[in-house]
């Protein structure tokens, strides 16, 4: 009798357990349903900003057209969203789910699954069919704070940054809100065109920076018309006689440039020009800070945010957006740990370099042996950093620091 009672109660779980998603998948279908809403975003976006959006007869000028990565045109799975854009009636985007497979049929049919492979339908900004409630339901309270996001306004690819369950669903509140907010609070409808207008400027320096590559110097590439988003043509000049070094400069929201501003610490409002010489910023807006208008006390206790601080009071950030990654100017030796017995290994290790370029702190992050770890902290407490940049000053960064261990 005991045997039955057991195989009747493992009969019934079992289809409940299939129904817990793995720590990748759930991470998957969170992303999914954050590149939807940030889609559905856009959209929004362009409309309010510019009266009207239009896709491309490619992913590349579709995503340009977004102002979103061309990865984001693709659910997590690999399959393109259908987009169906009616400036009269609205618009649909779908998701195949992951069994990569379109069922229109089930379009129609609102509400809530509970599978990875049921489509979902995002209507005019809203979900009219998806798995969010199952989703969520998954997600514990530990992995809601180890949200591990650099940023709340990520670039380019964000697969390549959302690789948690706890930054997936981080990045899908951040959209949600994003998409709330658009449409009540003008603040984020210039935040908005403050990021696109970061974005495009950065893109105009890495066209000069590749012809500074091949040509030796930017004179004689052609300028390229591109307007802010505030409608402004972006300003660009050579700031030295041999054409080596470039700045790009926009208005700002007042659509005037303002050049006795340049030298001059900004303030964080959209109406600044900001400024963007060569390959790092000069002036730019902490959009961070802007997001804690609208985002709330659980999405800002990640240190871009928080801004957590150095024993000595700097504020400490991560690299990545506007800022520039330290440089290792002086390498102490890291001995090879004899456990390792002769075998090459690969050594991670999280460093705090404040802004002097002195490491701090160092937590190695692999585990290879307790000796090991000590042993790579050792060592990189003795490098020394040209320290991290940002808006043409330096600051305290936590950076990744990757080491190769093989055997003398």
């Amino acid at each position: 009798m005991r045997l039955t009672v057991t195989a009747i109660l493992l009969a019934v779980a079992a289809p409940l357990l299939a129904q817990q998603p793995s720590d990748d998948s759930l991470t998957r279908g969170l992303l999914n349903l954050a590149t939807m809403r940030q889609l559905a975003t856009a959209i929004e976006y362009q409309r309010a900003a510019h009266g009207g959006v239009r896709l491309g007869s490619t992913d590349a000028e579709s995503a340009m057209a977004l102002a979103v990565d061309a990865a984001q045109l693709r659910d997590p799975w690999g399959t393109p969203y259908k987009i169906e854009i009616d400036d009269k009636s609205g618009y649909r985007i779908v998701g195949a789910g992951s069994d990569k497979s379109f069922d229109d049929k089930t379009w129609s049919a609102k509400g809530e699954t509970t599978t990875l492979d049921a489509d979902s339908v995002l209507a005019g900004g809203v979900f009219v069919r998806s798995n969010r409630q199952w989703l969520l339901g998954m997600v514990t309270e530990a992995q809601k704070g180890d949200q591990a996001l650099p940023t709340a306004f990520l670039r380019g690819d964000t697969y390549r940054f959302v690789t948690t369950p706890g930054s997936a669903w981080a990045w899908l509140r951040i959209n949600e809100l994003e998409a709330e907010a658009i449409k009540s609070d003008p603040k984020i409808l210039d935040l908005i065109r403050e990021r696109i207008t970061q974005d495009k400027m950065k893109a105009l320096s890495e066209r000069f920076l590749r012809a500074r590559t091949t040509a030796h110097n930017v004179r004689g590439v052609r300028i390229p018309r591109i307007l802010d988003e505030w409608g402004t043509a972006l300003e660009v000049s050579f700031i030295d006689p041999e054409a080596q070094h470039f700045r790009i400069i926009s208005a700002g929201a007042d659509k005037v440039f303002d050049q006795s501003t340049w030298s001059r610490p900004i303030t964080q409002s959209v109406h600044e020009d900001l400024v963007y010489d060569d390959s790092s910023w000069t002036r730019v807006l902490d959009l961070d800070a802007l997001a804690k208008s609208f985002l709330p006390p659980e999405l800002q206790s990640h240190p871009s945010m928080t801004k957590l601080k150095t024993t000595a009071g700097q504020q400490i950030f991560k690299v990545g957006g506007d800022v520039a990654a330290p440089v290792a100017l002086v390498r102490g030796e890291v001995p090879y740990p004899p456990e390792l017995e002769g075998r090459r290994q690969v050594g991670i290790a999280e460093v705090t370099i404040d802004a002097s370029g002195k490491v701090i702190e160092v937590k190695p992050m692999l585990g290879l042996s307790a000796e090991a770890d000590r042993m790579i902290a050792d060592a990189l407490r003795s490098w020394e950093f040209k320290p991290a940049m940002r808006a043409g000053q330096p600051v305290a960064v936590i950076y990744n620091v990757t080491l190769s261990l093989t055997p003398r």
